[in-house]
Parts: C-alpha cells; structure tokens; sequence
C-alpha cells in the first residue's frame, strides 16, 4: 500500500524509480514492523502466557499498529530534502509529536483494563497491549531513524520540487 501511495504522477520522473525507492522504503517499514510483532512475542513467551487465539490477536493487532508506527516515518522520509542525516532530522520533526500522540491515546484507549478484577485480562490485553505502544515508540523513534540516517532510500523526487516543509 505504502508503494502506491508515494508513487504518484509527475512529469519527468522515472515511475520505475519512485516504485524501486517505495519498496525499498516499504523494507523498512516491514523490518520495523517484525520487530515490533517479535518483541511483543517475547513478552508473552516471557510472562509465560500459552499461545492460543487469545494472545495471537494482541500479536496480529501488533502488526497493525506497527504499520500505524513505522510508514509515517519512513514516508515522510523518502518526501524530505537534503542529505539522509537532514531527511532524518526533518521527519523526526515532523512526525515525533503526531507518533507520540497515537500512542498515548493508544494507552488511554487501554488503561481501563488495568480497572479489570480478572489477572487474566491484565496479564494478555492490558501488558501487550502497552508493550505495543512502548515497543513501537522505540522501534519508530530510535531504530527507524538510525536505519534510514545509514542505508535510508534516496529521495522519492528526482527532480527539485517544493519542500516537504517550509
């Protein structure tokens, strides 16, 4: 999805470029994402929840929050000027407030469970679910980030167009 919503038409610009930097944006993303879903797996083998269908819609619902995480960043990313060090700083301006705000209505859509009489239901929604928030900061503030500063996808412009920001 990712890949069809950065290549849009422009005139003078190789469409088989913007589709080659999209996946590889998309890469990142989907690295992101594993992580996310692999760190909240961890956790519950850790508390040593049994995987049933319960626990695996918290894992299921990981990867989509991850998405929700990851694909501004590395979105905004590919959209940013400059070198990959300046795209970064550019994204994390743009972007580090609005992450930080989903995820804290994320936990507020959750701390009710922590009102729950049942150890059962701290135990598989409540803890993944804050663990989602939490992993998903780290993953998208700090390793995303990092990644795309080293081995980033270029510009998804070819030609100098006007600014992401102004």
């Amino acid at each position: 999805m990712l890949v069809f919503f950065v290549v849009e038409y422009d005139e003078g610009i190789n469409p088989l470029y913007r589709v080659g930097v999209a996946i590889w944006g998309s890469l990142f993303t989907t690295i992101g994402v594993g992580l996310q879903v692999l760190y909240v797996y961890g956790y519950l083998i850790y508390a040593g929840a049994n995987i049933s269908s319960i626990p695996a819609v918290s894992i299921i619902m990981a990867t989509g929050v991850g998405v929700e995480f990851c694909a501004y960043i590395v979105l905004c990313f590919q959209r940013s000027h400059g070198t990959r060090r300046e795209r970064v700083f550019t994204c994390l301006d743009i972007m580090f407030a609005p992450n930080i705000d989903g995820g804290i209505t994320m936990l507020l859509g959750v701390c009710l469970l922590l009102t729950s009489l049942f150890p059962f239901v701290i135990k598989y929604f409540f803890l993944p679910w804050v663990l989602i928030v939490i992993f998903g900061w780290i993953v998208s503030l700090m390793f995303i980030p990092a990644m795309l500063s080293l081995c980033g996808p270029p510009n998804i412009h070819t030609v100098d167009t006007k600014p992401l920001k102004e």
